[in-house]
């Protein structure tokens, strides 16, 4: 069965690229035929934009954060090309929507990419997987006519959310499943795939082992206990 997943997948940003190869990974496992849908790069992710930032660093003297710029960049397209699956096709058995704020209008970017988001006018079998509105107004979809409809055309819905979910319910939406996001379907073995060589020498020697966190919001209690929980693992 072929499996297109509509999804923010090229910002650089760890929580957007981990849910992303996350899902694909999940459903490859499962025996599914994956690939993401291509969409548009938002301006700040575009490579000019982070060059005129890596070049505004250097004129400012600060070497370190230019570097920092363009090698996070590089990073993301090099883990992009190596392990996702994008496609231009419109042509799919299933399309899976989510996870991450795709819904969120508040942000231009989403509200001019609504038609993508939302699956207008995809005629093939839609799922909700994760996906959410964010910080964003639920009444805002909820009064438009147009988005609603969209909303109302998923044959199954799984959400993160209450705030989501809310949204579904007062559309009349009462079935939505509960479900994991999707960087928490996958095992330390099926992330030692995209695991980066480290090129710092210390780092090497020490044998020292990364941690993943993962934070819904800014919480100083969360990232206490992900430090604690990191001292006693010996992660860092």
């Amino acid at each position: 069965m072929k499996v297109h997943i509509v999804t923010i997948y090229n910002s650089q940003n760890c929580g957007s690229f981990l849910q992303a190869f996350a899902l694909c990974e999940f459903l490859r496992n499962h025996g599914y035929n994956v690939s993401i849908q291509r969409n548009k790069i938002s301006y700040k992710n575009r490579f000019l934009y982070r060059l005129a930032m890596m070049i505004k660093y250097l004129f400012k003297g600060k070497m370190i954060k230019a570097l920092n710029i363009m090698r996070t960049y590089i990073g993301f397209v090099k883990c992009r090309q190596k392990h996702l699956s994008i496609t231009n096709k419109r042509s799919a058995d299933v399309f899976v929507f989510g996870s991450d704020t795709i819904w969120n209008l508040e942000e231009k970017y989403f509200n001019k990419q609504w038609q993508h988001y939302f699956g207008y006018k995809i005629k093939s079998k839609k799922i909700v997987y994760g996906a959410s509105v964010g910080p964003a107004d639920p009444f805002d979809i909820l009064n438009n006519s147009q988005l609603s409809e969209c909303l109302k055309g998923f044959t199954s819905v799984g959400l993160r959310d209450k705030k989501t979910k809310k949204m579904f319910e007062l559309l009349g939406i009462s079935d939505t499943v509960s479900v994991l996001d999707p960087t928490m379907l996958l095992n330390t073995e099926e992330y030692n795939k995209i695991s980066l060589e480290c090129t710092d020498k210390d780092f090497k020697n020490n044998q020292e082992v990364a941690g993943i966190s993962y934070v819904e919001g800014k919480s100083s209690d969360s990232y206490s206990l992900a430090s604690s929980f990191a001292v006693m693992t010996s992660a860092s």
